[in-house]
């Protein structure tokens, strides 16, 4: 008798566990799934293939945002260095009596080449 009390007792436990972890990975699921369908979340199925499919979406999903927003952030970046440098090469012509609109693309690639190879 005793025996069947603590083999009963270690599966409680042992379902507390799954219950715990079940929770833990809906509670993951459902945020994720709110953040992307909004108010429009449909109500789904809790089994443990399901939300282990759900799950591994969800984690796939947000990688690929982290990814994404490194992306981003370099080419930001140098769209920025693209506007400094453009910035520097007009005042460079200007200071020759040059406006940026005389010289073909060509012209400048040369001249961008030749400054840094000077400056560098």
């Amino acid at each position: 008798m005793r025996r069947s009390a603590k083999r009963s007792e270690k599966e409680r436990e042992t379902e507390h566990k799954c219950d715990s972890i079940m929770n833990s990975d809906h509670a993951y699921v459902r945020s994720w799934l709110e953040e992307v369908l909004g108010d429009a979340v449909p109500s789904f199925e809790m089994s443990e293939e399901g939300m282990e499919a759900i799950g591994e979406l969800a984690r796939a999903s947000r990688d690929r945002e982290r990814r994404m927003a490194v992306v981003d952030e370099v080419r930001r970046r140098q769209a920025a260095e693209y506007a400094a440098e453009a910035d520097r090469m007009a005042k460079g012509l200007a200071e020759i009596g040059v406006a940026p609109e005389q010289v073909s693309v060509g012209c400048i690639d040369s001249i961008y080449h030749c400054t840094h190879a000077i400056c560098d």
